[in-house]
């Protein structure tokens, strides 16, 4: 993944998903602006059917704030 800052506002990206399987981020988001990138899959991980993600804590805030 080869983004750094947000293509919006310029500022860093973070964490916002990783693969279950092999644990590489496959999606950041920016904290100010809430944009996300798109979601990078790995060829390995698609070829086994493994298409589970783990959501990072600031995206689980984020979405399940009430």
């Amino acid at each position: 993944m080869t983004d750094q800052s947000c293509q919006s506002c310029g500022n860093p990206l973070y964490e916002a998903q990783r693969c279950a399987q092999c644990k590489a981020v496959i999606q950041k988001v920016c904290h100010d602006c809430d944009r996300f990138t798109y979601s990078e899959y790995h060829q390995e991980c698609v070829l086994n059917k493994t298409t589970n993600v783990t959501t990072t804590e600031y995206v689980r805030k984020k979405l399940y704030a009430t």
